[in-house]
């Protein structure tokens, strides 16, 4: 139906016509994809409110944030610290010491005073060793000690000296032997410097609950001051390799082109600004690039047509390959068009719903199987553009892949009515293609238990779906326009209520039951080796048609 006003207007317009709409075709293809990649002069502030959503024009490493990021956790790293376990006995043996020296300076002061009382005369009394001397006497002893301890005993008070120097051997020794008791006890854990006081408070409070007299609990007091030191101290070379370390696994915070750095209707926050600033994106002026892209892309699939159809050596054949072909691509790109301004409202997975393989399979069947891989081709690349908001996500590669995959299946069946064709046109045209969804999910890193899987594989189920029932619901339809035989035109001249039937039954009843004859013998023969058994028919009913004037 549709061939023969081709050819009147082929006629008309000669030898311009193909020129003429494979022009219309570029500038149409052209037209509609502007708008996707139409790119606007921006000059974003803070405070501003999108008036669209903004999306990355390159992937770049966010180097404030991946340093804000190494910062917290060096922060989090927890201090390493290094435990002294020996300091305890260390600590304990320097007052074992100190009090070996204390008992050595007073059975010398002893043996002093014994010597003085011979000395003396009688009737006088003796001078005594004063405990001024003692002192005395056990400070010059800690000039033999190891000058690393010397501190130790330079800290200690001299009411701790007066006070022990007053007592018996018995007291001393249980002065001693309890504070060497509670220092071991409590250096026995880690004892750091934010924990120290609190300690050594605890120390003088198990003292004070010793039954003891006022002075010797002074005494052991004064020891435990001197013996509890601070056991864990702060390791700061290794703290500062463990938070260099931290550092260095901390994944750069990287800004993905097609990445949405802020959504229309919201606020332009400094956060926002400090991304743009980054991407060069705050004082943003129009690129060409894309556009001559697109044009060229448009023009290459002119050119790939153009030098497809001159190899076809039958005209009308050109003819009608360039019509359908140009008529098939922009009802794909009206369709995808569609489903874009949809995904910009809803999902980003309603572009799944188009149905790739449908133009690819209807060029396939009408036309040849390589003007239909042409169309799985240029459907792609023009869903590129289409789609061009998307560039740099995930939602893109699979979109591209899937419309890829789903066309060249497409292609691949026999070049007959798929409705014939039952399972294997199902299996082409909807299982491999929801196949290899599932391995672009999995190629993607999402989990079927995630809802955005299951959205993918419902909507690329459905656009498959939709392919094959278009393709065998538009098939009697579609041959009706491109070939003369379509079912629709072979089912209207067999009808017995066919005026020129009924006429040749009216005028010719002999030449009628003798072509009705040969149309059932032969229909029954076509059909058996394979042929077009209805054509046959028809053609056997009107093979004597011209008898009506010679009847």
């Amino acid at each position: 139906m549709l061939i023969r006003p081709l050819e009147k207007i082929h006629e008309k317009i000669g030898k311009w016509f193909i020129p003429l709409l494979l022009f219309g075709f570029f500038i149409f293809s052209s037209a509609l994809l502007y708008s996707n990649i139409q790119q606007r002069q921006a000059d974003y502030k803070e405070g501003q409110v999108a008036d669209k959503s903004i999306r990355a024009n390159k992937t770049i490493e966010n180097t404030e944030a991946t340093e804000q990021k190494r910062k917290l956790a060096a922060e989090s790293v927890a201090p390493e610290y290094t435990f002294d376990e020996d300091a305890g006995a260390r600590q304990s043996q320097l007052v074992e010491h100190l009090f070996s020296l204390i008992t050595q300076v007073k059975e010398e002061t002893t043996l002093e005073n014994e010597k003085r009382k011979e000395e003396a005369k009688k009737g006088t009394e003796p001078q005594l060793v004063t405990l001024d001397e003692e002192v005395a006497s056990l400070k010059k002893l800690f000039e033999q000690v190891d000058s690393d301890n010397l501190s130790f005993y330079q800290r200690i008070p001299n009411n701790f000296f007066q006070i022990v120097f007053s007592m018996n051997n018995e007291e001393l020794a249980t002065i001693k032997n309890e504070s060497i008791r509670i220092i071991i006890e409590q250096m026995k854990s880690p004892i750091r410097i934010n924990r120290f006081n609190e300690v050594r408070q605890d120390a003088y409070d198990e003292a004070d609950y010793l039954n003891l007299s006022t002075d010797q609990t002074q005494a052991i007091r004064y020891m435990l001051n001197q013996g509890i030191v601070i056991n864990s101290v702060l390791n700061e070379k290794r703290t500062a390799e463990l938070q260099q370390e931290a550092k260095n696994a901390v994944q750069p915070v990287m800004i993905f082109q097609g990445e949405v750095i802020v959504r229309e209707g919201s606020q332009i926050d400094s956060n926002v600004i400090k991304k743009l600033n980054l991407l060069g994106m705050t004082s943003q002026s129009t690129s060409l690039f894309p556009f001559i892209a697109m044009v060229l892309a448009n023009i290459l699939e002119v050119c790939v047509l153009l030098y497809f159809v001159r190899q076809l050596k039958n005209q009308e054949r050109r003819v009608v390959a360039i019509v359908f072909y140009t008529t098939m691509m922009s009802i794909s790109m009206i369709f995808m068009k569609f489903f874009q301004i949809f995904q910009e409202n809803t999902s980003q997975f309603i572009p799944l719903f188009f149905p790739a393989a449908f133009i690819p399979l209807v060029l396939n069947v009408f036309i040849s199987r390589r003007t239909g891989v042409l169309a799985a081709l240029f459907q792609v690349i023009m869903a590129s553009f289409i789609f061009y908001d998307s560039i740099g996500t995930n939602i893109l590669t699979i979109i591209l892949i899937s419309y890829l995959f789903s066309g060249l299946m497409g292609t691949l069946l026999d070049r007959k009515r798929i409705s014939k064709q039952g399972l294997s046109s199902l299996v082409w045209i909807v299982v491999f293609p929801l196949i290899m969804n599932m391995i672009l999910i999995i190629y993607q890193g999402m989990s079927f238990t995630d809802s955005r899987a299951w959205v993918n594989l419902i909507a690329s189920f459905s656009g498959s779906i939709l392919s094959l029932v278009l393709t065998i619901g538009l098939h009697p339809y579609i041959e009706l326009l491109v070939t003369d035989n379509s079912i629709i035109v072979l089912n209207e001249l067999s009808n017995p209520n066919h005026p020129l039937l009924k006429q040749l039954l009216e005028e010719a009843p002999g030449t009628y039951h003798h072509s009705m004859m040969v149309a059932n013998l032969s229909a029954n023969a076509v059909a058996e080796i394979g042929g077009h058994s209805l054509l046959t028919r028809v053609a056997c009913y009107y093979h004597d048609i011209g008898k009506l004037k010679h009847a």
